[in-house]
């Protein structure tokens, strides 16, 4: 059969009865295809793509427009999930860095002049960086309410696309926004704070070093206070000392063999000695073991004291208990004035009295300090100080005269150090009670002294090195901080 391929076809005669036959077909190799009823031949029964041909040719290209536009939408949703993934990707990332930014500056929002917008940018700007994946942040803001202490914090970024701009959208906006409250535990606090003379050096960031010394205290006071007088369990107690702390002319009812008259037309200033034997490194009260009032006696160590002032060298500034109002402490702080040597051990175990439950209504309040497992109130300690012991030959103390012999040495050397390792001695029996230590080093470079003020502390990140004032600012911050516990709520 010339001219006709080797494929048989099916035919019709035209006659609906008779039975199909088989002819040569032309144009059609290997693939069987059956006649119509009108003799037009359908697409091949096992080639797709013949089918698609045939569809695509019949009724005039009708169905490939069908076909066309229901391809449109198609493509479009497949655009709107792939660009839906990318902007997902992109709003946990934004969503992260906004929680970073809430948490991270909430804790000093409430500090005065504190710059809440640049502090929450700046932490927000590390953890979203400006380009990420082709973003734009097209809006921040935070802001901070000092009634609730809530920081909240709102960034918008528009986001490129990448299939969904064929539909005319060549970008997408993406939001997040956190909240955080401060929440502070309860807390009975003391801070120690050194006023010995070298106080009144020049602080090497400018002023002086005690007026550093206030002003980071009050930083520390504006982060735990915010706006507010009092803050609900919260409690501060302020001890300043040198080699003695004063407790205050109206606390006779702590001593034992005082003599009023040995102090004159002066009268007793309300500085102690420190107790013998190891009642002068514990917190045990007064009522097991009293105090001996600090008396300079005339003629003694006059280099020192050529006035004879019967409590030279007693700090002016009082021990201030546990206070709740903000106003009370700011007021006693800014009071502080220098003088003095230095005897560390005694200024931080007063610190520890203060807040000690062993002395519960020694301090004027029936109810005040509370005991160590308080289900809702924690004991910390902030000591501060610029030096170490300085004991000078001819200058009395809560232990008296070097000659004396009390700590067992007339040598200022292992005088001074037997006072640090006593201050190591406190140190430990607070923290066994459970007191939190946190030490602040001040404008000192001294590795030994450094490595005692560590142990002393509850850990190593519970030691500051300052070495000036703008870093001890930072340094109550970070404590105030770490007492002030944040909690995101949005």
């Amino acid at each position: 059969m010339a001219g006709f391929n080797s494929i048989k076809c099916l035919t019709n005669t035209g006659n609906s009865h008779a039975p199909h036959q088989m002819k040569w077909c032309p144009s059609m190799q290997n693939t069987p295809v059956a006649a119509t009823a009108h003799g037009s031949i359908r697409a091949p029964l096992t080639s797709p793509i013949a089918l698609a041909t045939r569809l695509g040719s019949a009724e005039g290209g009708s169905v490939a427009a069908i076909v066309g536009l229901a391809i449109i939408p198609l493509f479009i949703a497949l655009g709107l999930a792939v660009d839906a993934g990318m902007a997902y990707g992109a709003h946990s990332r934004l969503q992260g860095a906004v929680d970073s930014a809430v948490l991270a500056s909430a804790r000093a929002a409430s500090t005065e002049g504190a710059d809440i917008e640049a502090d929450a940018r700046m932490y927000f700007d590390a953890n979203f960086p400006t380009d990420y994946l082709g973003n734009e942040v097209v809006d921040f803001d935070a802001r901070f309410n000092e009634e609730t202490r809530e920081l909240t914090v709102d960034a918008e970024i528009t986001m490129p696309t990448s299939f969904m701009r064929i539909a005319g959208w060549s970008s997408m906006p993406v939001a997040a926004s956190a909240s955080a409250v401060q929440q502070l535990s309860g807390i009975e606090l003391a801070l120690v704070l050194d006023v010995t003379g070298s106080m009144d050096d020049p602080d090497p960031s400018g002023g002086t070093k005690i007026q550093a010394l206030k002003d980071a205290a009050g930083t520390l006071l504006d982060v735990v206070y915010g706006e507010n007088e009092t803050v609900p369990d919260v409690s501060i107690s302020v001890v300043p000392y040198n080699t003695v702390v004063n407790l205050g002319s109206d606390r006779t009812d702590l001593l034992t063999g005082f003599d009023p008259s040995a102090y004159g037309s002066d009268g007793w200033k309300g500085c102690v000695e420190a107790r013998a034997g190891t009642a002068d490194r514990d917190d045990t009260p007064p009522s097991e073991e009293p105090f001996t009032a600090f008396l300079w006696e005339a003629g003694a160590g006059t280099g020192y004291n050529p006035s004879e002032d019967p409590n030279a060298y007693c700090p002016d500034s009082e021990v201030l208990p546990l206070t709740a109002e903000k106003s009370v402490l700011s007021a006693h702080i800014d009071g502080l004035e220098a003088d003095g040597f230095t005897m560390t051990n005694v200024g931080f175990t007063w610190g520890w009295r203060t807040i000690s439950p062993r002395w519960q209504g020694e301090w004027g309040s029936a109810e005040a300090p509370v005991d160590y497992d308080h289900p809702t109130i924690n004991k910390a300690i902030i000591f501060m100080t610029d030096g170490k012991a300085d004991w000078a030959p001819g200058y009395d103390t809560a232990y008296g005269f070097l000659k004396e012999k009390r700590l067992g040495f007339h040598n200022e050397v292992p005088a001074e150090r037997e006072v640090n390792d006593r201050l190591l001695e406190s140190c430990e029996l607070a923290k066994t009670d459970g007191v939190e230590v946190y030490t602040v080093m001040f404008a000192l470079d001294d590795s030994k002294i450094e490595a005692d003020y560590r142990s002393c502390a509850t850990s190593d990140a519970h030691f500051f090195d300052a070495p000036d004032g703008a870093t001890l600012e930072a340094a109550f911050r970070d404590i105030a901080g770490r007492l002030t516990s944040l909690r995101l709520t949005q």
